[in-house]
């Protein structure tokens, strides 16, 4: 499938600007995950970045093991390295407040530096009313930083709640190519919780596994078919028949599936965003993809603000871009036999721009490209040559 990105720059006209140099853009990484939580200790809405869980217990607390403590929102961080996350920002608040305000800077808007993947793990131990006004305030968020959300539904529901908190109860996930939602919990270590541990929710687990694929900006690769470490068992088991109720929702809300497979054991079974009917953002790998294409490109326009808008501005633009596409297709992000046939830039008056636009100060760049899909579902046919008699 083909997609396109239709970027605008705005070139300020003050005169005559200073040609910008060819550029040589590497893709940019997507791992960096932002927890946004109510932590025993640290500073209250002052987000710390942090690159390993000691870092993390130096400043929000280690993990309890008197009886009955709650341990929850540190197991989820711990989660996140085990799976291989490296790079966090952690947010403590003060309960019920995650969201927080945008004027003060509080919740997930005292996040000011850059991150790509959100978590918001407590959301799912609040009230449905609350959780749900929480929700959609983190989409809203998530979808103006271009960021990617993961979500959990809330805690301790069974496979028919779920599906009718799904179809009933969750409208404001319909449609949202920036976000996912991962059932059942898992169960965990928790040494305040006994022998048996606890169920926690995946959200922790999976924003590591969705860092360790990005890793080295293989964006690209589905979050899925991996193992979570950490995971003993699960709250839930699920067969195909239930799988296919989550996959394929009426109200296009798809939850992935996180199952138990002899010989294999506990995988993560779904690389869907919430619109998972959508043919153009089905998937979190082509979410995901297209987000860092948008930084990418976007960045890459940057050193042309003050630049004459002529054609050699626009060649200059076009041979950036094509560099950058260039080097995605032959890491395997792109699909096509040949660059060409994977992707194409296109800059210039009477190709993306009128004359009023450039009157207007405006750059426009259409780029088109054929993004690797995940291959969910697999066709095997088989015969068997019988002896005639």
């Amino acid at each position: 499938m083909i997609f396109r990105l239709l970027l605008i720059a705005t070139i300020m006209n003050f005169g005559i600007g200073t040609r910008a140099q060819a550029q040589v853009i590497q893709p940019t990484r997507s791992d960096v995950a932002a927890f946004v939580d109510a932590y025993p200790s640290g500073p209250i809405n002052q987000p710390v970045f942090v690159t390993s869980l000691a870092e993390f217990e130096k400043i929000f607390g280690s993990l309890s093991s008197v009886p009955g403590a709650d341990n929850r929102a540190y197991l989820q961080i711990k989660q996140f390295f085990r799976n291989g996350g490296t790079k966090a920002w952690i947010n403590r608040i003060v309960p019920p407040n995650w969201v927080g305000n945008e004027k003060e800077r509080t919740g997930i808007h005292a996040l000011t530096d850059s991150f790509n993947i959100l978590v918001l793990p407590g959301i799912a131990t609040l009230k449905e009313a609350d959780a749900r006004v929480a929700r959609q305030d983190a989409l809203e968020f998530v979808n103006e930083r271009n960021a990617f959300l993961i979500l959990d539904p809330p805690s301790g529901v069974d496979f028919d709640s779920l599906i009718k908190w799904r179809d009933n109860d969750a409208p404001e996930l319909r449609q949202q190519k920036n976000a996912a939602i991962y059932f059942p919990r898992i169960q965990v270590e928790d040494p305040a919780s006994g022998k048996n541990g606890r169920f926690l929710e995946a959200s922790g687990s999976m924003a590591g596994i969705m860092a360790s694929v990005a890793f080295g900006s293989d964006v690209w690769n589905s979050p899925a078919n991996v193992s979570i470490v950490g995971a003993k068992a699960l709250e839930f088991r699920m067969d195909d028949a239930d799988q296919g109720k989550l996959n394929v929702p009426l109200n296009g809300v798809a939850v992935n599936a996180i199952r138990i497979f002899p010989n294999y054991g506990i995988l993560v079974w779904g690389a869907r965003t919430c619109d998972g009917n959508s043919d153009d953002s089905r998937y979190i790998s082509v979410r995901r993809t297209m987000q860092m294409l948008e930084r990418d490109i976007s960045s890459m326009l940057m050193p042309y603000v003050f630049s004459p808008n002529d054609e050699t501005t626009w060649r200059a633009v076009q041979s950036d871009v094509n560099s950058y596409l260039s080097n995605l297709w032959s890491m395997g992000a792109l699909v096509g036999a040949t660059a060409p046939t994977a992707f194409s830039v296109q800059i210039g008056l009477g190709t993306t721009m009128t004359s009023q636009d450039i009157l207007n100060g405006q750059m426009l760049l259409s780029v088109l490209v054929a993004l690797v899909h995940p291959a969910e579902f697999q066709v095997m046919t088989f015969s068997q040559q019988v002896q005639g008699p």
